[in-house]
């Protein structure tokens, strides 16, 4: 519950609202008793080592909608350790929910599972330290702000709601509390440190943020507003602006990301319950652009959408400079002027997902708001005979002048205006939404403006700037009329294309006056030929007079000046009737009319007349009664004997959760879901709801008999050996309430092998040579049918590898022996100790070996290079041969080899360090060493960097050993490098 309360009240309300759980694959609701589970995972949090942990083991693959991934099709990481970590029906609840969006790989790094199998993102955004707080927030030119911040509204009316609450809010019942705090106090927006009263700077950076993101779905039916709505429902988004810290000093969920949402919950009856997104504008710089890029890159996850990413980053970042540099909405838009939807048309894209059209399919689109040739042209309206003029939302909240503006809604839209001027130049710009934002630059418009002055036999001028996103044309021209079209466009500078060129533009200029008529139609003001009256429990009707004016053409608006919702103005329209629709039943609504000639002369309004919607009689809700067997779904179909006086549809908008079970609607039937095993009578509450919100509640009584109880599998794990058949008895965790005797009558098929079963036990055959992890899951069932599915999960080790011996090279002078540690970049993929068993003779030098290292002596005057060989073997006699090329050169027959010794060093997992090797190691002569080489390592990433070696560690713990050569400029030495890596501390 979120309220506002002035100067000095808190801002805040505390109060709860418990809400049913339904998700895919599962046919109950999570209950209250299941939040308080000992079983529940630890605490959500959002870090980068998780993020890194996961990119580490990134592909290149992308998940499509409609596909249901399996655990093993997931990389190792983090992301898939949670999932192994949830229960089993948790984990094919989140797997289900993956499976109806598409990601790529990379995205894992920045998802979470709660504990029921909720799939939600954790975003880092980091933000660029050169647009720090200090820059963002001390921005020059603020606008007028609206009277109230806190009821703006981008479409009022619209069947889609998106609520952006700045003025905190309690979170308690929600998917948020079930794997965190029984409630969170969370904080308001605040520049200041002032949690009770709001600033002027506070309530203009406020209205900047509503209006960015209500720019972001300007093309969309949905009503972008900072008025908390009556109600939430499946269609009600929530985005919730507060910082990463309660009222109480609480952490909130994920406290160190930008934002935090669940994914594809828009539209669902529970909504609610996995509301609201969450940003937290203190870490994002407490930036107005910064943080409403977030809100909309949030409630695009709630719409189901994923991550704009290319090669090298889950987020993409955008390409171009100037006016027209792009990012992606779902990327990372912060630096860019021109962010849009994406369906990853730039290059290097990780997927191809088409926002635009997921978004559409949740929202619809606005209706066009002009026409798009010159017979259906809105005529621009004139100031003082020759000026145009328009106002944004900026300076301008509740659209009083709603003239000489627009939105282009969709790829392809074009809205057509006329004017008419004397002879004379004539000036005519359309900006973008840019032109109202208060931060310095044009930062976080969607729409690039293409612009076309015609008259009607030809074109006359077209502007659309490859560099820039408004539109301007000046010219030279004849008395007469003219038409402008407006459309959206792209970028051959940048580059970007027209598809997600969407949005508000403004058109301002001047024409040249003629001296013409400046009279407004008559009868001036307007009057009413029909006053509004009730045409129904949404409408209202009404008519005015029909105007006369000597330009010829007439048109009329109708403004709502007071009301409910569904209180909205009219466009300029030619007929005189008018139905205002989408309105509440037996609600107060008032009106006014006026008229406009061709010349963009206005009438003064008509009288205000008041109208009352007729009103909605409510459903009627009858008891209802249901049986089924134990372990059983039972479906009740309650609106069977309900009702509606009015014939209205009705649908089920709550089911309260039962004493010992669970149950979820799909709006027309509930179904019951029984607790495991348990019989007896029960009963809930259900709410139905007509199409006017008018509501009626009854309850049905459940009576379940006892009957066979279904069987229990349990998740089994497993270890075995390469190329070896394994055999696990995964019956014998399993059980059956009944006491019956239990078979296994199906197994899947797993990923890197084949499975069998007697009926008992189920063996797993891994693929030829293969050694890993693998999972499959496998059915049981009892005499009677009844069946439940668990996972095995199964590690197959290597068993004894041979080792690796990898040639060598060497460096002396002639008549210097020198010795090679030859088993510096040799390995044992067992990790066992290795030693020199074998060396051949050199064709101008002697060899000889200890077992660990090689010496070469050069055959007395010599010089040139030779060759050897030398056999290694593990401990079980596993043998690796490899060759050592000597180069001998004449000159400093006294020149001694250089000494490397161990060193060690201690790194944490993510992190990474330089390590100076040199220091410990020495030449008698003198001589300066520098590296040569270093192997390659097992746990992370290593390499040189100058005269130290860098390790970056990845996200297992445990021992690295790595071997580096050195060199005098003559002879070289090699040397070990043993790393501890330790698991960070959190």
């Amino acid at each position: 519950m979120s309220a506002f309360f002035s100067q000095k009240k808190k801002k805040y309300l505390v109060g709860a609202c418990i809400l049913a759980l339904t998700l895919p694959g599962f046919a109950g609701p999570v209950t209250n008793a299941d939040w308080g589970d000992s079983r529940l995972l630890a605490s959500l949090y959002a870090n980068k080592q998780w993020h890194a942990d996961n990119q580490n083991n990134v592909r290149n693959r992308v998940f499509r909608a409609g596909s249901v991934p399996r655990l093993a099709d997931l990389p190792r990481g983090r992301a898939r350790d949670r999932l192994e970590q949830l229960q089993t029906r948790a984990r094919e609840r989140a797997l289900a929910w993956l499976g109806e969006f598409t990601f790529h790989e990379r995205d894992l790094s920045y998802m979470d599972f709660d504990r029921d199998g909720g799939v939600l993102y954790v975003d880092d955004f980091d933000v660029d330290p050169i647009d720090s707080p200090s820059k963002a927030d001390a921005d020059t030119g603020i606008q007028a702000t609206a009277a109230n911040v806190f009821a703006l509204h981008s479409k009022p009316g619209a069947r889609n709601v998106l609520f952006l609450d700045f003025d905190g809010h309690t979170i308690s019942g929600t998917a948020w509390n079930s794997g965190g705090a029984s409630s969170y106090r969370a904080a308001p927006f605040s520049l200041d440190g002032d949690d009770y009263s709001f600033s002027d700077t506070e309530r203009a950076k406020i209205q900047e943020m509503w209006h960015r993101v209500a720019e972001d779905f300007a093309p969309f039916d949905i009503d972008v507003t900072t008025e908390e709505p009556s109600s939430f429902n499946s269609t009600t988004g929530h985005v919730l602006i507060t910082r990463d810290r309660d009222l109480n000093d609480t952490a909130m969920p994920h406290d160190t990301a930008g934002g935090v949402a669940y994914v594809g919950v828009w539209g669902r009856s529970n909504y609610s319950y996995y509301s609201p997104a969450l940003v937290y504008y203190d870490n994002l710089g407490k930036s107005a652009n910064y943080i409403a890029e977030a809100a909309s890159h949030e409630a695009g996850h709630n719409l189901n959408l994923s991550h704009d990413g290319d090669a090298s980053n889950a987020y993409y970042t955008g390409h171009g400079s100037g006016d027209v540099s792009w990012a992606p909405i779902m990327g990372v838009g912060y630096y860019k002027n021109v962010t849009q939807w994406s369906k990853g048309e730039y290059s290097g894209a990780t997927q191809k997902q088409n926002d635009i059209n997921v978004i559409a399919g949740k929202l619809g689109y606005r209706d066009d708001d002009h026409g798009d040739d010159a017979n259906n042209a809105t005529p621009l309206v004139l100031t003082d005979g020759n000026r145009i003029d328009s106002t944004n939302p900026e300076i301008d909240p509740d659209n009083t002048v709603p003239h000489n503006k627009g939105i282009i809604e969709q790829q392809g839209d074009v809205d057509t205006f006329s004017f008419a001027t004397g002879a004379g130049t004539v000036e005519i710009n359309a900006l973008p939404a840019w032109d109202a934002f208060q931060l310095d630059g044009r930062r976080g418009a969607n729409l690039d403006i293409q612009m076309t002055l015609y008259s009607d036999s030809k074109v006359i001028a077209v502007s659309d700037g490859q560099d820039v996103t408004e539109a301007s044309i000046q010219t030279t021209l004849a008395a007469g009329t003219y038409f402008v079209d407006i459309t959206g466009t792209g970028s051959d500078s940048s580059p970007y294309s027209d598809y997600g060129s969407l949005g508000q533009y403004f058109i301002v200029g001047t024409v040249a006056d003629d001296g013409g008529d400046t009279t407004p139609p008559n009868p001036d003001p307007m009057a009413w030929s029909q006053a509004p009256q009730a045409a129904g429990r949404d409408m209202i009707e009404m008519k005015s007079v029909s105007a006369t004016d000597a330009s010829g053409g007439v048109e009329y608006r109708f403004t709502c000046t007071a009301g409910g919702p569904g209180c909205n103005t009219s466009p300029w329209q030619a007929e005189t009737f008018y139905v205002a629709e989408g309105l509440n039943p037996d609600t107060s609504y008032a009106f006014h009319v006026t008229a406009r000639d061709a010349l963009g002369n206005v009438t003064q309004p008509s009288p205000v007349v008041n109208a009352t919607t007729l009103a909605n009689a409510a459903p009627s809700a009858k008891d209802d009664t249901a049986t089924g067997g134990r372990n059983t779904n039972i479906t009740v179909a309650v609106l069977a004997n309900d009702s509606d006086p009015e014939r209205d549809h009705i649908s089920v908008s709550h089911a309260a959760s039962p004493a010992n079970g669970s149950v979820n609607t799909n709006g027309t039937t509930i179904t019951y879901t029984p607790n495991r095993d348990w019989s007896g009578t029960d009963e809930f509450a259900y709410e139905i709801t007509d199409s006017f919100g008018a509501s009626a509640s009854a309850v049905v009584k459940v009576t379940v008999d006892a009957g066979n109880a279904s069987p229990l599998a349990r998740d089994d794990r497993a270890t075995g050996e390469i190329n070896t058949p394994l055999v696990v008895k995964v019956l014998a965790n399993d059980e059956d309430p009944d006491g019956d005797r239990l078979q296994v009558t199906g197994v899947a098929t797993p990923a890197h092998g084949s499975t069998s079963t007697d009926g008992v036990n189920v063996t797993y055959t891994p693929a030829p040579d293969w050694s890993g992890s693998d999972s499959f899951s496998y059915t049981v069932a009892d005499p009677a049918g009844l069946t439940s599915t668990a996972t095995v999960f199964v590690d197959i080790a290597a068993g004894n590898q041979p080792p690796v011996a990898v040639n060598d090279t060497a460096q002396t002078h002639a008549d210097n022996p020198v010795k090679v540690s030859v088993l510096g970049n040799d390995s044992d993929p067992d990790g066992d100790v290795l030693s020199i068993i074998e060396i051949s003779a050199g064709t101008n030098g002697v060899t000889s070996t200890d077992g660990k290292t090689a010496s070469y002596t050069p055959n007395r005057g010599w010089s040139g290079t030779d060759t050897f060989s030398y056999t290694i073997a593990d401990p079980d006699g596993l043998t690796s041969t490899a060759r050592v090329t000597v180069e001998v050169t004449a000159g400093d027959r006294d020149n001694t080899a250089p000494v490397a010794k161990t060193d060690y060093a201690r790194v944490n997992t993510g992190e990474s360090a330089l390590i100076n090797v040199l220091a410990n190691d020495y030449d008698a002569d003198g001589d300066t060493l520098s590296l040569v080489s270093v192997s390659s390592a097992n746990r992370g990433q290593v390499s040189i960097n100058g005269d130290r070696i860098s390790y970056a560690a990845g996200s297992l713990r445990g021992r690295d050993t790595l071997h580096y050569t050195i060199t005098d400029g003559q002879a070289t030495a090699t040397g070990k490098l043993v790393i501890r890596i330790s698991r960070a501390r959190r």
